[in-house]
């Protein structure tokens, strides 16, 4: 059983992979993945518990006390939004743009925040993007939805 399930996500993963690969050009490619990531997205980072004491996380997120708690820690949920070949980073910490290049090969994104070189494995799921940075940390990339236009109230 479990290889037969083995078999069947090898086979899918080549077939994706190869439809993937039936594009025109690798600079097509760079278009599709451009974009797949335009726009605003919600980013919620994976946690490691490597013991009581300390987590681990992604280090585009950053950790704060609260404040009102005392002995309360939490995890920021940036926005990233993707617009041509840059990503502007807003977090707790930081509001920063930056380019970003797309990595076809490795189907992946790179970019400098924060003095480090990320370099980004891009999953998709269902309409969510998972980003898998070269430390094995995970982020959850949600699609900001669209702010709602004002309704004018009608004079009487």
């Amino acid at each position: 059983m479990k290889k037969s399930i083995k078999l069947i996500a090898v086979a899918f993963a080549t077939l994706t992979s190869l439809n993937l690969n039936a594009q025109d050009s690798p600079s097509v490619n760079v278009q599709i993945a451009k974009a797949n990531l335009a726009g605003t997205w919600n980013a919620t980072c994976g946690t490691e518990f490597e013991n009581q004491a300390t987590v681990k996380f992604c280090d585009v997120c950053t950790f704060k006390m609260n404040p009102s708690s005392a002995g309360t820690t939490t995890i920021s949920s940036p926005t990233l939004t993707f617009k041509g070949d840059s990503v502007t980073i807003v977090n707790d910490a930081n509001n920063q743009t930056v380019g970003y290049k797309i990595y076809n090969e490795k189907h992946g994104i790179a970019f400098n925040y924060n003095n480090k070189a990320f370099l980004f494995r891009v999953f998709y799921v269902d309409k969510d993007i998972i980003l898998t940075d070269q430390d094995g940390y995970v982020m959850r990339l949600t699609k900001k939805a669209a702010a709602k236009p004002k309704s004018k109230a009608k004079k009487k």
